[in-house]
């Protein structure tokens, strides 16, 4: 089975296999733009919510 691509970057048709790796290779982009949050900063608000 094939389904084209529609998004307009790349012209012509995929396999699911390739639809699967280009959807994980942009879930991968974004996971890349998230930030991770700073240790000292979790640790000092999980301190505060222990002294609450």
């Amino acid at each position: 089975m094939e389904i084209q691509k529609r998004k307009g970057k790349q012209v012509g048709r995929l396999t699911v296999t390739e639809q699967i790796d280009q959807k994980h290779q942009e879930d991968l982009q974004r996971l890349r733009g998230f930030r991770l949050l700073d240790d000292d900063f979790s640790q000092s608000v999980l301190r505060e919510i222990r002294q609450a």
